[in-house]
């Protein structure tokens, strides 16, 4: 059987299991980060949309936001927790599940 050109660009994407709750794209627009009611935090690469790490955390990420460097480049993410006021910042090249710093700051989730 043949296919047509429609069928080629015809892909389904599963990034998470269950419920996004952010999707944000970096400051230079080349970078997309998710976090999920799966406790995963995902980076993905907006011109190939290859995901390029994952993180499995023990709580469940809230929001995100990227961080920018001193050369202007989004390295790193600040990631809410669902039940505490915690902020954890991670590395989007590091696959390591450990944040390189925790804020404790705020009572309450960041929502």
């Amino acid at each position: 059987a043949s296919r047509g050109l429609g069928d080629v660009y015809k892909r389904q994407y599963q990034a998470h299991i269950k419920a996004i709750n952010s999707l944000v794209m970096s400051m230079d627009e080349k970078m997309i980060v998710t976090t999920s009611l799966d406790s995963m935090v995902k980076f993905f690469e907006i011109l190939s949309f290859d995901m390029i790490n994952m993180l499995s955390v023990e709580y469940v990420p809230l929001c995100a936001a990227w961080l920018v460097n001193s050369n202007h480049i989004c390295d790193r993410v600040a990631v809410s927790d669902s039940v505490s006021g915690l902020i954890r910042v991670y590395k989007s090249s590091e696959a390591s599940n450990q944040p390189i710093l925790t804020i404790d700051i705020h009572l309450s989730p960041i929502r």
